[in-house]
């Protein structure tokens, strides 16, 4: 067994994320710098981020060192990382307590700075995660995404937010290269029940862009993430509880 446990704090006991747009950028960051090391499993525990790495890839004393670098630098507001404490996971009781602490203590399945939205398929930034958690023994835990009816969706307003967060950003308001497939995949997701004039008003796009967005294909997999973000901001128990 060579799995690493990593925590990584700022010197001062600072939060590590103030708001959802460290949050979003935090997990860019986090899963950009996993896929050559090993990432298994991460979330930010308000003043620390846990990692947790497994034997394939490279260094994670390296990858700490990456993630700190990068986080510092943009959500850091002028604080700095304390060194990393790497721990060597050495029984399987432990690997499962670690698995647990990450993946089942999120605030929710749809958490934002964590790993636990790409688990469960619900967003694209890491999609190596579900390969690499499949080939562990023991298997984390996870509790699988509630799965409902679109029809149940009373407020589609939350589809362009829905829509980014599949890709870790806030909207789809900048033009990022994977636009074009987001506005197709959100488009074939919510028409015909909502046709194209009301639907760019929802994207804030023209009505052509939607024309366009439905005459191409739209990917399945992207508009199946899609429709679980919708589905959880759609809530009406989970927004009334907000």
């Amino acid at each position: 067994m060579n799995y690493k446990s990593v925590t990584l704090r700022f010197f001062d006991g600072r939060l590590v994320c103030s708001d959802r747009a460290s949050s979003l950028y935090l997990a860019r960051l986090v899963s950009a710098v996993g896929s050559g090391h090993g990432l298994l499993a991460w979330r930010d525990c308000g003043r620390q981020i846990a990692l947790l790495f497994g034997p394939e890839g490279a260094s994670a004393g390296q990858a700490a060192r990456r993630i700190s670098i990068g986080a510092q630098q943009v959500i850091g507001g002028g604080g700095h990382f304390a060194r990393a404490k790497i721990e060597t996971v050495t029984s399987d009781a432990r690997l499962r307590a670690l698995f647990d602490d990450i993946l089942l203590r999120a605030d929710s399945p749809f958490f934002a700075a964590s790993s636990l939205p790409d688990a469960l398929g619900t967003r694209g930034l890491a999609p190596y995660l579900r390969g690499s958690l499949a080939r562990c023994t023991p298997h984390p835990r996870l509790i699988p995404v509630d799965v409902r009816p679109l029809s149940v969706v009373a407020d589609w307003s939350c589809l362009p937010e829905s829509t980014g967060a599949v890709f870790g950003y806030p909207d789809l308001a900048r033009r990022f290269k994977w636009r074009s497939s987001a506005l197709s995949a959100a488009s074939s997701l919510a028409f015909p029940e909502i046709g194209p004039s009301r639907l760019a008003r929802i994207l804030r796009v023209s009505r052509s862009t939607v024309g366009r967005a439905l005459d191409r294909p739209a990917s399945r997999s992207l508009s199946r993430m899609i429709e679980a973000q919708l589905r959880w901001r759609s809530d009406p128990v989970r927004r009334a509880g907000r």
